[in-house]
C-alpha cells in the first residue's frame, strides 16, 4: 500500500465521489476515469466502422487481402493505423478495468 498527502482542494474534489473513505473514492474515481476512456476509443472506433462499414478485425482482414481501395493513400494508411491504435488502446483500458473489479 502506498500512503499519499493530499491538499485541501483535492480533498473537497475528492469528496464528490461516492466511497466509504479517500482510498474508496480513488478506487471509484480510477474506474470512472477508464470508463471515460473506453468511452472515448469507442467515440473514435465509431467513426472508422461507420466510414468504412465494417468493424476493425474484418477491415484488417480485407487490408491484408488487398481489397482496401486505396489502401496505400495517405487517409487510409492513416484511418488504419490510428483505428488499429484506437483498438489497442481500448484492449489496454478494458484490461485494467477488469483487473480493479477482480481485485
Amino acid at each position: 500500500m502506498i500512503t499519499i498527502t493530499i491538499d485541501e482542494k483535492t480533498k473537497k474534489m475528492l469528496d464528490v465521489f461516492s466511497g466509504r473513505d479517500y482510498e474508496e473514492k480513488f478506487d471509484n474515481l480510477i474506474r470512472e476515469s477508464i470508463k471515460a476512456k473506453i468511452k472515448e476509443c469507442n467515440d473514435l472506433i465509431s467513426r472508422f466502422e461507420t466510414k468504412y462499414k465494417v468493424e476493425f478485425e474484418e477491415f484488417k482482414k480485407l487490408w491484408e487481402a488487398g481489397k482496401i481501395e486505396g489502401k496505400y493513400s495517405y487517409e487510409v494508411e492513416t484511418d488504419f493505423l490510428e483505428w488499429e491504435a484506437l483498438e489497442m488502446e481500448k484492449a489496454e483500458w478494458l484490461r485494467l478495468l477488469r483487473e480493479e473489479i477482480s481485485d
